[in-house]
């Protein structure tokens, strides 16, 4: 088992109504790169970054994020965090299992506190990629994902219960103090 069982940030996925004129923002005005989407699914990396994409869109009546991506280390890494939230009463989407997504990939999907979706994933290919030159303007990885919660305490309450099992939490928030435990 590695040190943190989650490693890093891999993608978003969002939906909304206008998908041509988020496809045009995030090629025209980020420079991601459309790499797949036949399904009425895009997924769009960035040059800099081995993931496979760093945003996944798709077409929908509502505008919503559909998922937070992170990374594990290891296929073991993945089931040990499954069997974990499964332990915390974490209600599952699906128990870990091959991804038919680009990359592929093993990973498990669950709900977090405020019902976002969020996958952890282990064993995605590595996307090739380029270095980016000192002040290049285009994006190297997806570094950060800002999440909205109707009670943002409750948010941060539920992910330090879990972060054992999630990511690390910070050891600063923007929003405030940080609950103790």
């Amino acid at each position: 088992m590695s040190k943190h069982l989650i490693t890093h940030l891999r993608h978003v996925g969002i939906a909304m109504p206008d998908i041509e004129r988020q496809l045009s923002f995030y090629r025209d005005i980020w420079d991601l790169t459309a790499v797949a989407g036949d399904t009425g699914v895009h997924f769009l990396a960035a040059e800099g970054s081995p993931e496979q994409y760093v945003v996944r869109l798709r077409k929908d009546d509502l505008k919503r994020q559909d998922l937070i991506a992170f990374g594990a280390a290891s296929v073991a890494d993945v089931d040990i965090l499954a069997g974990r939230l499964i332990e915390g009463g974490v209600r599952l989407v699906h128990e870990p299992q091959p991804l038919g997504t680009p990359g592929g990939g093993y990973g498990v999907r669950f709900f977090d506190g405020d019902g976002r979706v969020v996958e952890v994933s282990a064993g995605v290919a590595a996307r090739e990629h380029r270095k980016i030159e000192a002040r290049e303007s285009v994006p190297v990885r997806l570094s950060h994902v800002v999440v909205n919660s109707p009670a943002p305490e409750a948010t941060v309450d539920w992910y330090v219960r879990h972060r054992s099992t999630t990511s690390p939490i910070p050891t600063s928030w923007t929003s405030g103090a940080r609950p103790t435990r």
